[in-house]
């Protein structure tokens, strides 16, 4: 088994923001390519973070609406991105906890703002129109307070759901008993990003000040395994979210896909990229990022084999901030980018950097398998700056094709994950809606999916 061999998931690289359990932000499906393409915006006017697409093409977005900031998970048109039904949520964390998941019934799986575990189901009317609904509700509330929220959720190779709150409990919920149990983390750490898993049953979980694994058997509660602190810096910089790492912990290794954890601390003048050996969390690597006093991350990086790649988020201004994030230090500083390709010898400790890229990248970007390109939004210049649809080639850190996809506002990707259809097109959630990106040929869209509009409710 493999991080993305998962039975509880839907299919691999569309069920999660990055892409497998294991959180590598590769996906299985070729994207649009070097060649001519088509770009689409859609307006949803909301902020939406995560793209899933089930079995049958249908595109499930979580957003965060702009004029309540209420969460909300959306059907949304492939073709023409029209909502076409919406189901709002109880208001929650930031962003209403955008670390949901697709489960193997293409049922959208996320916690509401009421501290429940739900499963929305998107249906059919008789007459074409779809809908959303809650198929089933576990209420997790007893086991935290109403002061904090759960930030993310995602289920192991038993059919149990991890989650995380924001104030550093995690627990797990298994669907078969009802049962959930839970531990906190020491006192003050607290949780900002998603929770990535190996099999069977195997959690690396960051907080603000150290990384964990955690493992729970079958039938009982997460228990840890492994504490490794890193260095969380004096505050919070500009173009990150929060005081702390700012990556959702990466399993990647040659052999299960799971060997090696890694994660991105906030130390100063340089954030270095950890490597730890998931069985024991002995450190392996320590490899320093980005031009000192200039670098920030608030994405986790692309691990293909032993090659990781970091974005510079450093200076990037976000709308919204979690509470409690504090002002940063600097107060403010320019948005310069960045892509960096570290070659890593995990074993021996060994490190190298392949190559650095001045893109400035505005998403998290993605890997695909099948073409081997990268793929990702970026700031283009000028006065007026805009959105650009970018093809980097892994091997150089070069755009080898590129195309605007809009004003920077407001049609700013925030840093959130494509994802890649299985024909090829490239999603993007941004502050107001979303971006598609198809390829082209002479006849017109190279996309077609007979996919009867509605108006959803």
């Amino acid at each position: 088994m493999t991080p993305r061999d998962h039975p509880a998931l839907g299919r691999p690289g569309l069920a999660t923001m990055h892409g497998d359990a294991g959180s590598t932000d590769v996906t299985p499906f070729p994207g649009p390519g070097d060649g001519p393409v088509r770009v689409r915006r859609g307006l949803a006017f909301a902020a939406c973070s995560t793209l899933l697409i089930g079995r049958d093409g249908h595109l499930l977005v979580l957003c965060t609406r702009i004029r309540d900031r209420r969460p909300a998970v959306l059907v949304a048109d492939p073709v023409t991105l029209r909502p076409l039904a919406a189901l709002p949520l109880a208001r929650g964390a930031l962003l209403g906890g955008c670390y949901g998941f697709l489960d193997a019934d293409d049922r959208v799986v996320l916690a509401d703002g009421n501290g429940d575990l739900l499963r929305v189901a998107h249906r059919r009317r008789r007459d074409g129109r779809r809908f959303l609904e809650v198929a089933e509700r576990t209420p997790l509330r007893p086991f935290f307070t109403e002061k904090e929220h759960v930030v993310a959720v995602l289920p192991d190779w038993h059919g149990r759901v991890w989650f995380a709150t924001d104030a550093g409990l995690v627990g797990v919920a298994d669907p078969a008993t009802g049962r959930v149990s839970a531990i906190p983390l020491p006192d003050g750490e607290r949780v900002h990003k998603g929770i990535s898993l190996a099999p069977p049953g195997t959690a690396a979980v960051v907080t603000d000040h150290a990384l964990y694994l955690l493992t729970a058997p079958p039938g009982g509660g997460p228990a840890i395994r492994w504490r490794h602190p890193y260095d969380r810096g004096h505050a919070r910089k500009p173009g990150r979210l929060s005081r702390g790492s700012g990556t959702t912990p990466t399993f990647f290794g040659p052999a299960s896909g799971a060997e090696y954890v890694a994660v991105i601390d906030n130390a100063r003048p340089s954030e270095r990229l950890l490597v730890l050996d998931t069985a024991t969390g002995r450190p392996l690597c320590s490899a320093p990022l980005f031009e000192p006093g200039a670098g920030a991350t608030e994405c986790s990086p692309i691990a293909v084999g032993t090659s990781l790649y970091a974005i510079n988020t450093h200076g990037y201004r976000y709308p919204a901030l979690p509470a409690g994030a504090g002002p940063s230090r600097p107060r403010r500083a320019p948005f310069r980018g960045g892509m960096t390709r570290v070659d890593l010898a995990p074993e021996s400790g060994e490190h190298e950097v392949r190559w650095t890229s001045p893109l400035r990248v505005t998403s998290t970007p993605q890997y695909s398998e099948p073409d081997g390109l990268i793929y990702a939004t970026t700031r283009g210049p000028g006065v007026v700056p805009v959105t650009r649809y970018s093809v980097i080639d892994p091997a150089t850190g070069r755009e080898v094709s590129g195309r605007n996809a809009g004003p920077a506002f407001p049609h700013a990707p925030l840093h959130m994950a494509p994802v890649l259809s299985p024909d090829g097109v490239l999603y993007q959630g941004t502050l107001v809606g979303l971006i598609s990106v198809a390829p082209t040929s002479a006849g017109g869209p190279a996309v077609s999916r007979p996919w009867p509009p509605g108006r959803g409710r």
